[in-house]
């Protein structure tokens, strides 16, 4: 290759490219899982009580192993001498013979199977950026950027290019997405011929009418969203200046869906609830649906729990000071630091889940988790 292809340049000190390809196997599974299982239950001969077996797992002799093909391309350079650091890479991932628990009806004496079922399609962008922004007077400041994206997708499943609403499965789209109905309001007083056209009072949960039948039915569940974001980024900044140092880390999740089952909450009195704005005659709210102690849940009640969860965390803050080179040999050390810390000092959240203090990286049906806040006062000692 001629020895100038690439011309010497003042911005750009280094380049490298990177292409790979490669093709890996995962069994994903337990030893002899493919066997089935046995469990131990109760019987009666006659009057008298027995233990016995049954069939606890599904067997399958025709599962295999996945497997996972890969492009990536990447770059990688530097410029003006270093004092900016760039790598990227795009990469293609294709999984087929995709190992998973498929739903079975229950009148087949399993609830579930684990198989090969589909293939799926992985394509994402990965960049980080680390940064010399200012050096001169005593003073410095580097910025880490880091900035990921992914897009996952359902290509074929044992069926074909079939949706299998049964495992809420679909074509085109992620392994694990939000398939309810979709709520439009709560059904208002000067609605109430309308709302009796689907079996509905004023102050309960009004959703849509997919396929415009009039009637509320599985017809009219959707894809609400998807717990993958569109996003992650993460964003450190490093000061110096003389003897004091700060640090602070900023973290973006943007685009996933989260359910929240605090925005469900049971009607029955013997639970605690948020204090959410509920509908009342008085209250015409679009908020969350009557309160109601005759029932246990509201219809379509699900439907009030999803949530966007894109957020922006301060996730970790610090500053310190690193004492004299002249008071640590006094006190016969070669390095000593005060500093004070904080964690999760701040967030906010397109939703309203910082309103009530809840973790903006959580969803689940477990118990309600708080944002906790840590601060942390401490010397480092070198000797």
């Amino acid at each position: 290759m001629d020895e100038n292809f690439i011309k010497p340049s003042e911005w750009l000190s280094n380049l490298k490219l990177r292409v790979s390809y490669g093709v890996t196997g995962n069994q994903g599974i337990a030893p002899y899982q493919t066997q089935g299982g046995l469990t131990r239950t109760t019987y009666a001969w006659d009057e008298s009580p027995a233990f016995g077996f049954r069939s606890s797992t599904l067997a399958n002799s025709d599962l295999k192993w996945e497997s996972t093909e890969t492009y990536n391309i990447g770059m990688d350079f530097e410029l003006y001498e270093g004092r900016v650091n760039v790598n990227m890479e795009a990469y293609n991932t294709n999984t087929y013979d995709l190992i998973m628990l498929r739903l079975l009806p229950i009148t087949t004496g399993f609830n579930q199977v684990l198989e090969n079922v589909g293939n799926t399609r992985n394509k994402g962008f990965e960049l980080g950026v680390n940064s010399v922004n200012i050096d001169q007077n005593n003073f410095r400041w580097n910025t880490d950027l880091s900035f990921f994206l992914n897009r996952e997708e359902i290509v074929e499943l044992f069926n074909g290019k079939q949706d299998d609403i049964g495992n809420q499965w679909f074509i085109g789209q992620p392994i694990q997405v939000y398939y309810d109905f979709k709520k439009t309001g709560i059904w208002q007083l000067n609605e109430e011929a309308e709302a009796a056209e689907y079996a509905r009072e004023p102050g309960q949960i009004k959703v849509l009418d997919l396929d415009e039948s009039g009637t509320v039915n599985d017809a009219d569940r959707m894809i609400l969203g998807s717990r993958q974001p569109d996003f992650v980024a993460n964003i450190a900044n490093n000061f110096t200046f003389e003897n004091w140092d700060l640090a602070f880390t900023t973290y973006v999740r943007w685009g996933n869906t989260i359910y929240v089952p605090h925005f469900n909450p049971a009607s029955g009195k013997r639970y605690n609830h948020l204090a959410l704005d509920y509908w009342t005659p008085n209250n015409p709210t679009n908020a969350h649906p009557r309160p109601d102690d005759d029932v246990q849940g509201s219809l379509q009640g699900s439907s009030q729990a999803y949530r966007d969860g894109s957020f922006i965390r301060l996730r970790q803050l610090s500053i310190g000071y690193s004492l004299p080179t002249t008071l640590n040999e006094r006190m016969s050390v070669t390095n000593s630091r005060i500093y004070l810390s904080g964690e999760n000092l701040w967030y906010w959240t397109k939703s309203e889940m910082s309103k009530f203090n809840m973790e903006p990286e959580w969803s689940g049906n477990a118990g309600l988790m708080p944002a906790i806040r840590t601060f942390v006062l401490g010397i480092n000692v070198s000797f």
